[in-house]
C-alpha cells in the first residue's frame, strides 16, 4: 500500500532523493495509529486523527489475525477493506495516468 501511494508522487519527482520522501511520511503515519499505542492512551488531539486514518483499522485487523480473533463482522475489518480498496483505486488511477503522461505520450 505504501508503494502504491508513493508511486504517483515518485513519478512526478525531479530526482531520486525527492521521490523517496513521501514514503517516510506514510511510515510516520504508523506511529500515529494504534500500531504501537492503544488509541485510548493517546492525547485528545492525536486520538482524533489516529481514529480516522487508514493505518488504524488496518493494524487492528492485522492484530486480530495474529491473535486468532479475526472476524469479517468486525468494524475494523470492514474499514480496513474499504480503505485498502479505495486507496488502490484512487492511487492506481493516479499512477496509471502519470505513467501514461511520462512514458506513453512522448
Amino acid at each position: 500500500m505504501i508503494t502504491l501511494i508513493s508511486l504517483p508522487v515518485s513519478l512526478t519527482a525531479k530526482n531520486y532523493n525527492s521521490s523517496n520522501s513521501i514514503s517516510y511520511l506514510l511510515i510516520f503515519m504508523l506511529f500515529l495509529s494504534s500500531a504501537f499505542v492503544p488509541i485510548a492512551g493517546m492525547a485528545d488531539q492525536i486520538r482524533g486523527f489516529a481514529t480516522y486514518q487508514p493505518m488504524t483499522p488496518i493494524t487492528e485487523t492485522i492484530k486480530a489475525l495474529l491473535n486468532g480473533s479475526f472476524s469479517f463482522n468486525n468494524l475494523n475489518t470492514t474499514l480496513a477493506i474499504v480503505w485498502i480498496v479505495g486507496l488502490i483505486i484512487i492511487f492506481g488511477i493516479l499512477s496509471l495516468r502519470r505513467y501514461k503522461q511520462i512514458f506513453v505520450n512522448n
